[in-house]
C-alpha cells in the first residue's frame, strides 16, 4: 500500500528535481524537503506509482499524527465557516490552502466554492497549471537521452487529484439528487473501460460515491478498499455464472438484467439478488452506442417484469445508459419518461421500485447543460421518495490527465513538386498504447511541445499548434502503418529525437486499454500531484 503524500503547493515545485535525480544515476536526496518516493511496503510491488512527497518528516515532539478521519471530520467541520469569512480572494482555492468540502456540502458551500472557480488565478498563478507542469518540467528536464537507461524515457502520466475532487463538486452542485457510481471497469489483470487507477478509486471512495462493476475483479478491487457492497452495482446485463455467485457471496446484490434468460440464472444462483431492469434508450448521437448490446425494447418490458414476478425475483429499479460522450441532452429525457412507464408497469405487479440508474454518457465540456434537462426531467417524472444513481466515468477522470512522451526517431520527407520538407515524428506511445481512444472512443488528442532541445514550452504560446509552423505527421513507435496520431500538425520548433509532447485530457479510455503489441509496454509511471487540498485530506495526506 502506498503512502499517499502529494505536493500542491508551488513552494514545494523547486525539490522535485531531486526526487528524479536517479534518472541520471543520481541517488535519492534524504534531505527533510526533498521529494521523494515513498512506500509502506516494497516498492517493486508498483513501480509505475510515483508518489511525491514533500511534507518534512516530523519529529518526535509531534510525531503523533492526527488520523485521516481526524483530519477530514474537522476539516468538514470548518467548510462552511471558513468558505463564507475567508476573502474572496482566497475563495479561488477551496480556499486558501486549509479547507476541505464536506463530502456532502451544503448548496451555499458549494455556490461560493464553484462562483469562485478553483481556475482563477490565485497570487498570478493558475494554481492547477503552475503544479501539472512543474511536475512535468522537472521530469523531462532530468532525463538526458543520450546516457539514461533504458526506458528512462518511456512515456509518463501527470494526474491531478485535485481534479477529480472538483468534478465530484460540480457534480453535487449540478446534480445533488443524482449518486454518481463510479463506472471504472477492469476485468482481472486487464482494465478494459475508462480508468481503474487506484488512487483514483481511492479518492471517490473517501467522497462516498459507489461503484460501478462489470466483473469479479473489479468486485474485488473495490471491496478490499473497505468500500460495503451495498455501494457496489453489478452493472452487466449479461454476467457469468460463477461471477454472480461470487456476488452473493461477498453480499453485493444490486445487479442489472435484461433479458428473460438472464432472470432464470439469476433465479438459481442468486434469488436474493436486488435487480433494475435494464431499458434501451436512443444513444445515436453518443460516441459509443451500448443500446446495440443491451438494454430491453420497450414492448419487452412487460414481460419481463411478469418473468421476474413469476419466478419470485425482486426488482428494486430500472436503469438506462444513453451512451458514453453522449451529445443530445434530450436523450435523457426521453430514457427518463421511458423508465417512467416501467415503474407503472412494475405497479401492476406489486412491484415498489425504489432507484433510478441513469447510466453515463456525461461529458466535461456539455455537462451543465446535461445536467440540466437530466434535472429537469427526474423533477417532473420521479417522486422524490425515489433515489437516483448514475454511472459518470469520463467526467471524472478525462481532464484529470497529462501524458507526456518522446520523440524516438524522425523522418524528412520532401514535397516532389514544391520541396517542403515536412517531418515524421515517432513517439513512444501510439495506437496500441495510451492513444487506443482514437481508435475505441472515438477521441482526436492534440500535440504540444513540452520541450525542445534545452528550452521547456510547457502551457505558453510556444507549445501550441500554429497555421505557418513546420508540418509534422505524429505516429507510434509499433510496425503497424495504422498507428498514426496525428495526419498533420505544424509548430514554431524545429522538433527532433529527445524532445518532448504532451498531450492534455487523457484519462478516460486510454492506459486502460493499452496492450503489449510488439513488445511495448502497458504500464507507465503515473505522477501523482493535487490542486485541491480537499483531496489531501481525504486521502490522508495532511
Amino acid at each position: 500500500m502506498l503512502s499517499l503524500q502529494i505536493f500542491n503547493d508551488s513552494k514545494s515545485q523547486k525539490s522535485l528535481a531531486t526526487a528524479f535525480g536517479h534518472i541520471k544515476g543520481k541517488p535519492f536526496s534524504t534531505a527533510p524537503t526533498a521529494a521523494r518516493l515513498v512506500s509502506d511496503q516494497d516498492f517493486s510491488e508498483r513501480p509505475n506509482r510515483h508518489i511525491l512527497n514533500t511534507t518534512p518528516p516530523p519529529s518526535a515532539a509531534v510525531s503523533a499524527r492526527k488520523s485521516r478521519a481526524d483530519l477530514v471530520r474537522s476539516a468538514q467541520d470548518q467548510t462552511d465557516t471558513d468558505l463564507l469569512n475567508t476573502p474572496s480572494k482566497y475563495k479561488d482555492m477551496s480556499p486558501s490552502a486549509i479547507v476541505t468540502l464536506a463530502t456532502n456540502p451544503s448548496v451555499e458551500s458549494l455556490n461560493n466554492y464553484y462562483d469562485k472557480s478553483s481556475y482563477i488565478e490565485l497570487n498570478g498563478a493558475n494554481v492547477p497549471k503552475n503544479i501539472i507542469g512543474n511536475a512535468l518540467k522537472q521530469r523531462v528536464e532530468n532525463i538526458d537521452n543520450d546516457i539514461c537507461e533504458a526506458g528512462d524515457e518511456d512515456t509518463f502520466f501527470v494526474a491531478d487529484l485535485g481534479e477529480v475532487y472538483r468534478q465530484h463538486m460540480r457534480w453535487k452542485r449540478n446534480l445533488p439528487r443524482v449518486k454518481p457510481f463510479y463506472d471504472f471497469f477492469l476485468t482481472p489483470g486487464t482494465a478494459v473501460k475508462c480508468n481503474p487507477d487506484p488512487q483514483i478509486i481511492r479518492l471517490l471512495a473517501e467522497l462516498g460515491t459507489g461503484f460501478d462493476c462489470a466483473s469479479k475483479g473489479e468486485i474485488e478491487q473495490v471491496l478490499k478498499l473497505g468500500v460495503d457492497p451495498t455501494r457496489i452495482i453489478y452493472a452487466q446485463p449479461c454476467k457469468t455464472n460463477s461471477y454472480v455467485r461470487y456476488a452473493a457471496t461477498q453480499g453485493v446484490k444490486q445487479m442489472t438484467f435484461d433479458n428473460g434468460d438472464e432472470l432464470h440464472k439469476i433465479k438459481k444462483l442468486f434469488p436474493d439478488a436486488e435487480l433494475f431492469l435494464r431499458i434501451s434508450t436512443d444513444d445515436s448521437s453518443s460516441l459509443c452506442r451500448l443500446s446495440l448490446k443491451f438494454g430491453a425494447a420497450m414492448d419487452a418490458t412487460n414481460d419481463l417484469l411478469a418473468l421476474a414476478k413469476q419466478l419470485g425475483l425482486n426488482v428494486v429499479g430500472v436503469s438506462f445508459h444513453v451512451g458514453s460522450g453522449a451529445s443530445d441532452p434530450l436523450a435523457f429525457r426521453k430514457a427518463v419518461q421511458d423508465a417512467h412507464t416501467v415503474f407503472e408497469q412494475a405497479r401492476t405487479y406489486g412491484y415498489h421500485l425504489h432507484t433510478l440508474d441513469v447510466g453515463g454518457g456525461f461529458c466535461d465540456e456539455t455537462f451543465e447543460t446535461m445536467a440540466a434537462t437530466l434535472g429537469e426531467a427526474l423533477d417532473e417524472y420521479m417522486p422524490s421518495h425515489i433515489n437516483i444513481i448514475s454511472e459518470p466515468g469520463r467526467y471524472y477522470v478525462s481532464t484529470a490527465f497529462t501524458l507526456a512522451c518522446n520523440i524516438i526517431a524522425r523522418r524528412t520527407v520532401e514535397d516532389p513538386v514544391s520541396m517542403e520538407k515536412s517531418y515524421m515524428l515517432y513517439l513512444n506511445d501510439g495506437l496500441y498504447g495510451n492513444f487506443s481512444s482514437i481508435m475505441f472512443d472515438h477521441q482526436n488528442p492534440v500535440a504540444q511541445v513540452l520541450r525542445s532541445g534545452n528550452r521547456t514550452y510547457y502551457d505558453t504560446p510556444a507549445s501550441y499548434e500554429t497555421s505557418t509552423g513546420t508540418e509534422y505527421s505524429i505516429w507510434g513507435p509499433t510496425c503497424d502503418g495504422i498507428d498514426r496520431i496525428s495526419a498533420s500538425i505544424r509548430f514554431d520548433q524545429n522538433l527532433n529525437v529527445g524532445d518532448w509532447l504532451y498531450f492534455e485530457n487523457m484519462g478516460a479510455y486510454t492506459k486502460c486499454s493499452a496492450t503489449r503489441f510488439n513488445g511495448f509496454t502497458d504500464s507507465h509511471d503515473v505522477i501523482y500531484v493535487s490542486s485541491e487540498p480537499g483531496a489531501k485530506a481525504l486521502l490522508g495526506m495532511m
